[in-house]
């Protein structure tokens, strides 16, 4: 579950740039 989290993380921080 944790391995989700992290691309969710990545997703997110992109998606802010």
């Amino acid at each position: 579950g944790l391995k989700i989290n992290e691309l969710l993380v990545v997703e997110y921080y992109s998606r802010q740039t």
